[in-house]
């Protein structure tokens, strides 16, 4: 090979890697803009709360109003079984200490068949429990 031939082969090398490394770092960049939208949702997500105006909110946040709906929904589902879950952990704890079915629907505000369900569902969930 000439000298000519070789300085051609080098160049074209040069720019093929030039032109490689410029799409790695448009894939980096397009990675980090995402990364960063991501956080921000994540931050809108977890600061949104329960009551807020989904309008209001998803403008000031530059998001979809839709997008705002469903994730009220979610926390607001979320909040219920937390609550449930709470509330049946009290029902087992006062159980325990021998109240009557009656007298914990009472104290909780539910009927004593309904404080039973609890207590058979609880039990069965840990005689059986499921995969």
């Amino acid at each position: 090979m000439m000298d000519h031939e070789i300085t051609k082969a080098m160049i074209t090398a040069a720019e093929t890697l030039e032109r490689e490394a410029r799409r790695y770092r448009e894939k980096a960049a397009a990675l980090k803009r995402e990364r960063t939208i991501r956080q921000r949702q994540q931050n809108a997500f977890e600061a949104l709360p329960l009551d807020a105006s989904p309008a209001i909110f998803a403008k000031e946040n530059g998001l979809h109003v839709e997008t705002v709906i469903s994730w009220q929904v979610r926390k607001q589902r979320a909040d219920r079984r937390a609550r449930r879950l709470e509330r049946n952990r009290e029902v087992m704890r006062l159980a325990a200490l021998g109240w009557t079915n009656a007298q914990i629907g009472h104290r909780v505000g539910l009927s004593p068949a309904y404080i039973s369900q609890i207590i058979s569902k609880q039990l069965r969930g840990r005689l059986w429990p499921t995969a």
